[in-house]
């Protein structure tokens, strides 16, 4: 709108800069002041109106049509703001949305249950040590051989492993062919990892391998399941890599194990896996299992995000339009998910035929 006013400014100033002309002319003194007044108030609009057209060029703004096109899913909220400058400090939930005709992105809405923020949330693993006590060597008990289904805790083999990401489609094909390959072989082949070992539990004598990290505990004759779950959750708890928590009064053989490392924070905590490598065993369920399968940690969810970028336009700036424009974005894991906006103009549709 400076544009307009500035146009309108300079032709009302030349009218009244010839009106003072003429006035002089004529002398007529005692008029001189209201032409005199005319033109030293449209000088000043048309100053002020080039100053506005200036700041506007130095702070132009940022919800413009190129840069809500470029808002994909996907972008990372640096990016985003690099384009679209610090979001605003006014909570969206508390404009008027629907009055504006924009609605908070879906794919954020049924998420963050009347909030802006929601924290990662990291992935557990549920482990339980059933079975009654018995002296070392005791079939059906806790102190039986953990191999051959003996239901034991006696040479017991526990891992945490972390999955390889998820491959591309030319990745996936060739692994898919790989395994084919093998199918036949699988059967003769001993216990092979499906991923990086991250954490080894053995029973044995008490200790940790420096070597490896591998972690030794010994089923001491007549030991509870409850008594083993407690030194079980001492030991992962006193490591820098996790955390463990035991289940208490209510849940007594429970373990729960947490990645500590923020690498393993949100929707990528849900790759660990565990698995009980002697085999299919009562005495150790895992995450509702106890077939010795591969069972992984669940639950893992990236931070959430409701974003509100708002500008209110300036009747006299640097453009045509008197809109105010409202960007709202969903970020999960700080990646764009979903847009909203109101008042960003849009180029026409292309027709085709």
């Amino acid at each position: 709108m400076a544009y307009v006013t500035l146009v309108a400014a300079i032709l009302y100033f030349f009218v009244w800069a010839a009106g003072l002309r003429y006035t002089m002319k004529t002398g007529k003194k005692i008029a001189l002041p209201v032409p005199a007044l005319g033109v030293v108030a449209y000088f000043s609009l048309i100053i002020f109106c080039i100053g506005r057209i200036s700041e506007a060029g130095n702070s132009p703004p940022r919800l413009t049509t190129g840069h809500y096109q470029a808002m994909v899913d996907g972008l990372d909220y640096q990016e985003v703001l690099s384009m679209m400058g610090t979001p605003s400090d006014q909570n969206p939930r508390e404009m008027d949305l629907a009055g504006k005709g924009v609605s908070i992105p879906k794919q954020v809405s049924g998420l963050l249950s009347g909030e802006n923020h929601q924290d990662a949330i990291v992935a557990k693993l549920n482990v339980f040590i059933n079975g009654d006590a018995g002296w070392r060597g005791r079939r059906d008990s806790l102190g039986a051989k953990a191999k051959d289904e003996s239901d034991g805790l006696v040479g017991l083999d526990f891992v945490i492993m972390a999955l390889p990401p998820p491959p591309d489609e030319d990745e996936e094909e060739a692994e898919e062919e790989a395994e084919a390959e093998e199918e036949e072989e699988e059967e003769d082949k001993e216990w092979a990892p499906v991923g990086d070992i991250l954490l080894r539990i053995k029973e044995g004598k008490p200790g940790r391998d420096d070597d490896d990290g591998t972690l030794y505990f010994q089923y001491s004759s007549n030991m509870t399941g409850e008594e083993v779950a407690q030194e079980l959750t001492r030991m992962i708890d006193e490591t820098d890599e996790w955390i463990a928590e035991y289940g208490g009064e209510d849940l007594p053989t429970k373990i729960t194990i947490i990645p500590e490392l923020e690498e393993w924070m949100g929707v990528v905590g849900n790759r660990l896996v565990a698995q009980v490598v002697t085999g299919a065993n009562s005495s150790v369920k895992v995450a509702g299992l106890t077939n010795g399968g591969v069972r992984p940690f669940r639950g893992g969810q990236d931070d959430i995000d409701l974003r509100c970028w708002f500008e209110k336009d300036r009747l006299i700036d640097g453009d045509f339009s008197v809109t105010d424009r409202l960007l709202l974005v969903g970020f999960i894991g700080n990646k764009v998910v979903g847009i909203s906006q109101s008042g960003i103009p849009m180029p026409p549709r292309e027709v085709e035929g």
